[in-house]
């Protein structure tokens, strides 16, 4: 018997075709998660009432945000149900598909398909991890300022204040300026929220006292942003940060 339950409302299929399992997603990368579609006949009160289950699921689902960006199934509805391969017992799904409905003489042939929400969070959560690893084989390492980890997104070397040719009244080039570069690292990147605090600290102490040279010295800063991370299947709070410093001659 498979029954799925919402909100203190339940309803049991009295009449399956087919309840088959099955799995959604890329199998080729492990990224599937379970899925039950149910088949039957019902009357049409009986199909009044999946039908009340799932409008009342899709309400409170409308409002929530991304469960890719939350890390959190949110509403979810409760099956319970056997067969060859499996047995669910008040597991947490989502609707894949919405029931469909079909008059059939004084029946009604129902479909609904429901996908277990905790393994397809977890596929969503993986596929946002993989984007992220590939941003991190770019090898583009890490830098540290005050204890403060940042973790890179963007080359940060940079060159400034070049030296400038001009030609001389005979036509040949003088060159003005320095004979040496500005060092600059443009920093892009990403830090946790443990080191954002270190991060901010190091900012204000160092604005705070002449410069030595051969030091590196804060002339850019730009408000970090809050982002979501996911590692390991969860989402984590990280912070993008850009600035810049330059090497004090």
């Amino acid at each position: 018997m498979a029954t799925l339950s919402y909100s203190g409302a339940s309803f049991t299929f009295p009449n399956l075709t087919a309840h088959p399992l099955g799995f959604d997603g890329d199998a080729q990368r492990g990224r599937t998660a379970e899925t039950l579609t149910f088949a039957g006949l019902l009357r049409s009160t009986e199909a009044n009432t999946l039908l009340g289950i799932y409008r009342a699921w899709r309400d409170a689902k409308l409002p929530e945000e991304d469960p890719a960006r939350t890390g959190v199934v949110g509403a979810t509805v409760a099956v319970t149900d056997s067969g060859p391969g499996f047995s669910w017992s008040a597991r947490p799904a989502w609707f894949r598909e919405p029931p469909a409905i079909e008059q059939v003489g004084g029946y009604t042939r129902v479909t609904a398909s429901l996908v277990d929400a905790a393994q397809a969070l977890a596929v969503l959560l993986r596929e946002q991890e993989e984007s992220l690893e590939v941003e991190a084989g770019l090898g583009l390492g890490t830098r540290t300022f005050g204890g403060a980890v940042v973790n890179l997104t963007a080359r940060p070397n940079d060159f400034g204040d070049l030296s400038q040719p001009e030609l001389s009244p005979a036509g040949a080039h003088v060159i003005t300026g320095p004979l040496a570069v500005e060092e600059i690292e443009r920093i892009e990147g990403w830090v946790t929220a443990a080191h954002l605090p270190t991060l901010e600290s190091w900012l204000k102490t160092t604005v705070a006292t002449r410069p030595a040279a051969g030091t590196w010295f804060p002339t850019g800063w730009t408000q970090p942003v809050a982002r979501a991370r996911p590692n390991g299947g969860a989402l984590t709070v990280a912070y993008d940060v850009a600035f810049s410093v330059v090497k004090i001659r």
